[in-house]
C-alpha cells in the first residue's frame, strides 16, 4: 500500500527566505528526492497556500510532476519547514515553538 507524503513548496521544494510573487528555483536534490520517494512506494502532494494557477506552471517548468493541494490534503506524513510536532504534551509544545527557526532564516 502507497503512503502520501504532502510536501510544502516555499522553504522545501522551492528556495524561500521571506514571501516573494515568484516562486524560487527547486532546491538542490529535490527531484532526486522525489524520484527516491516514489521508488520507495510513497506519492507526493504538494501543499501551499499560493495559487495552483501559479505554482502549475513552475512545477512544469522544473519538470516535476505532483498534485496541487491548497488546503491539508490527507497524507501520512507532511514535509514543512515551519513544522513542530505534537506529541500530546503542551509544554513540549510551547518550548518547541519557541526554539523554532526555519532552516533557512538566520539564528
Amino acid at each position: 500500500m502507497r503512503r502520501t507524503v504532502a510536501l510544502d513548496l516555499d522553504g522545501v521544494l522551492a528556495t524561500y527566505n521571506g514571501f516573494h510573487a515568484a516562486i524560487g528555483a527547486p532546491l538542490p536534490g529535490s527531484a532526486a528526492f522525489l524520484r527516491r520517494l516514489s521508488a520507495l512506494g510513497w506519492d507526493a502532494v504538494l501543499h501551499t497556500c499560493r495559487d495552483a494557477a501559479d505554482v502549475d506552471p513552475w512545477l512544469r517548468e522544473h519538470g516535476l510532476r505532483l498534485p496541487v493541494a491548497t488546503g491539508k490534503p490527507i497524507a501520512s506524513a507532511y514535509l514543512d519547514d515551519r513544522a513542530v510536532r505534537f506529541t500530546g504534551d503542551w509544554a513540549d509544545a510551547l518550548r518547541d515553538l519557541e526554539a523554532l527557526r526555519p532552516w533557512w532564516k538566520a539564528p
